[in-house]
């Protein structure tokens, strides 16, 4: 495996472990987080073992840092083959409703889960086109589905616009070349004090995780652009019905039709 990746979120939990695992087959890894020890610790991690990183500190929604962490990629270790889209901020499980929350903390969750990938994809995208080729990763979640009213709402209505955005960009990346796809870890155990009420069973390990996005590295998955694939999926089957999902516009995140006939029902 060759190439570069940019990795959001990446000094802790599926964003390190991402780049440990690129990092050490063979791609070099420019990895980004808000915490400067973090993402430090982590590329000397990857060096240490024989492999390239490049470590940007700073925040995923400021445009200015997002620019300048894109440039200084390219520059230091060349063109952006692979983005993952992975820093989030989860959500909150206390029952807050909506309009008992504060509305700038609130929208500051949506700027990290949403802005922070619209801004990445906005700088690595003229190059992606310009090569022909390049892969976008975006780490949704089935909660941008469904609704979570034990949630403030800021989580599934960011991944819900998540599913959009990345369904925006592959109609438009339609025949560049450049693909664009979401990703769902599923629950996955990224810190020791994790509820115990959930069980082991329950979560993804993060090494599945990083067979998906290697699946993705490979192109398996293009012929999804624009879809969802779950790291629970199994892979292949998924990979087998491309054309059938694709023929149904499935995978997506569509409004359904209310009765027969419904004028409102999905289009084309």
């Amino acid at each position: 495996m060759d190439g570069v990746a940019l990795i959001t979120g990446a000094g802790k939990g599926i964003g390190r472990a991402l780049a440990l695992r690129l990092g050490g087959h063979g791609m070099a890894v420019a990895l980004v987080a808000r915490t400067e020890a973090d993402v430090a610790s982590a590329a000397a991690e990857i060096r240490n073992a024989g492999g390239t990183a490049l470590a940007l500190a700073g925040d995923v929604a400021d445009r200015a840092f997002v620019d300048g962490a894109v440039a200084r990629t390219v520059a230091d270790l060349g063109p952006i083959d692979l983005l993952v889209n992975n820093a989030a901020r989860s959500a909150s499980w206390t029952g807050e409703k909506l309009w008992e929350v504060d509305p700038d903390e609130w929208w500051s969750k949506v700027e990290t889960n949403l802005r922070g990938p619209l801004l990445f994809s906005h700088a690595v995208l003229p190059d992606m086109v310009a090569r022909g080729s390049g892969r976008i990763v975006m780490m949704n979640s089935e909660a941008g589905g469904i609704s979570l009213p034990m949630t403030d709402g800021a989580y599934p209505v960011s991944k819900g616009a998540l599913f959009r955005l990345t369904d925006h960009l592959a109609s438009q990346l339609s025949g560049t070349g450049v693909v664009v796809l979401d990703v769902s870890p599923g629950l996955v155990k990224t810190q020791p004090d994790a509820p115990s009420s959930i069980p082991d069973s329950a979560y993804t390990p993060v090494e599945v995780v990083c067979d998906l996005v290697e699946r993705v590295c490979a192109g398996d998955f293009d012929g999804l652009s624009g879809r969802f694939i779950h790291a629970t999926d199994d892979w292949d089957l998924v990979i087998a019905n491309t054309d059938v999902i694709v023929e149904r516009d499935g995978r997506t995140l569509r409004m359904r039709a209310g009765f027969d006939s419904d004028p409102r029902a999905p289009k084309g």
